[in-house]
């Protein structure tokens, strides 16, 4: 279980020391039982954003078609990583991982989701060893495969 725990860390210098072509994120999905999908991502360095800062990006798609998409800015001060485990906190939004549970917020203009993630399988990484890690394009973690959920406080 701790190797998986570095694999879902923060992994570079931070602030970015190369922040034209360095950045770290996280993601989660989730398929409401309101019918609501969210997708939710907490980046380091947003690729999509120009310049280039901290992003909460929230997606919100109802049951009736719409999407709700919202994006909230930070700057650098604004962020607590963890090289030890996921434990990412950007302004009052975070994710991480609790032991036994995620728990996750993101709330962007009022619209938002603050969840704790019950894991019905384990975590898996792309790439095992350090090797395989090396030769792998990007290191991918799938920290909650799936999971039954509560709504957090």
């Amino acid at each position: 279980m701790t190797v998986f725990l570095k694999h879902d860390a923060m992994h570079l210098p931070f602030p970015m020391e190369h922040p034209k072509t360095d950045f770290e994120w996280w993601y989660f999905d989730a398929e409401l039982d309101s019918g609501d999908h969210v997708v939710v991502m907490w980046s380091t360095n947003d690729t999509r954003v120009s310049p280039r800062q901290p992003t909460v990006r929230l997606n919100i798609f109802t049951p009736d078609g719409r999407e709700i998409s919202k994006l909230a800015r930070y700057s650098e001060d604004q962020i607590s990583l963890s090289y030890d485990k996921c434990d990412v906190r950007i302004g009052d939004d975070f994710c991480i991982d609790q032991g036994d549970h995620f728990e996750m917020k993101a709330v962007c203009e009022g619209n938002g989701v603050h969840l704790k993630l019950y894991k019905d399988f384990p975590s898996w990484v792309v790439g095992r060893t350090p090797q395989e890690m090396e030769m792998a394009a990007m290191g991918w973690t799938v920290a909650v495969p799936q999971a039954k959920y509560n709504v957090g406080a």
